[in-house]
């Protein structure tokens, strides 16, 4: 079985909005990596849950059989999770519920920030190279190890 992990992080910034993700297959083994943006300014929270749903589509969309999504916005994590509600985010939320029952065994999970600075690194490039993705790399100089070790694998 092949557990993929998401590193998320949506950010709003000058008007443009920033989405990073990492995709492992095996601890230290980059699958894909991928940053987008659009030209939009909206609420943070909004943009931590439809990161969240980019990453889960993604997966989805590449036939993954199990999924662990990892992110540092705590209260998007908890409200997927069923531990939390914020009406102006539900019906985003609503949608990753859905998306979550096509994996086996899938898994949202908080981190804290220090531990997400690869998919941060990831948004702060999505500023200059737009929406793109790498296959089996990441394209800056990030220590990632230590955000690996953190999260484990089945």
């Amino acid at each position: 079985m092949i557990t993929t992990q998401w590193l998320l992080k949506g950010l709003t910034c000058c008007e443009k909005l920033g989405w990073g993700l990492v995709a492992y297959d095996q601890p230290n083994s980059v699958y894909i990596s991928a940053c987008r943006n659009e030209s939009i300014e909206i609420d943070p929270l909004l943009a931590e849950v439809l990161g969240i749903r980019w990453g889960l589509q993604t997966a989805k969309d590449l036939n993954w059989p199990t999924v662990t999504i990892v992110s540092d916005a705590e209260v998007v994590v908890k409200c997927i999770n069923s531990k939390a509600h914020v009406a102006a985010i539900d019906h985003i939320v609503q949608d990753c519920r859905v998306l979550l029952l096509d994996f086996h065994d899938p898994n949202v999970m908080f981190v804290k920030r220090d531990l997400n600075i690869v998919a941060h690194s990831l948004v702060n490039l999505s500023k200059q190279a737009g929406c793109r993705t790498w296959s089996g790399s990441i394209p800056t100089q990030v220590n990632f190890a230590s955000v690996v070790t953190h999260v484990s694998f089945n």
